[in-house]
């Protein structure tokens, strides 16, 4: 949750929201939303993920990253 607010009020981030799944409450998932796919590379790059990483090392058993674009 800690990273919600500041990946908000980052450049270019047009949404970012964490949810639960209501049958596994040990399974997160995260639905960001970025102006365009430079500034989400830089968002990966940033120091609160490169802390988030470092301090759930062992704790995430699974991480499946899936890009995705939005047609309007």
């Amino acid at each position: 949750m800690a990273l919600v607010p500041i990946t908000r009020a980052e450049e270019g981030c047009l949404g970012y929201t964490l949810h639960q799944n209501n049958d596994n409450p040990a399974h997160f998932t995260f639905h960001e939303n970025w102006a365009s796919r430079e500034l989400w590379l830089q968002h990966m790059q940033a120091p609160h993920l490169e802390e988030y990483v470092a301090a759930t090392e062992g704790a995430v058993s699974e991480f499946t990253l899936h890009e995705m674009t939005a047609f309007d």
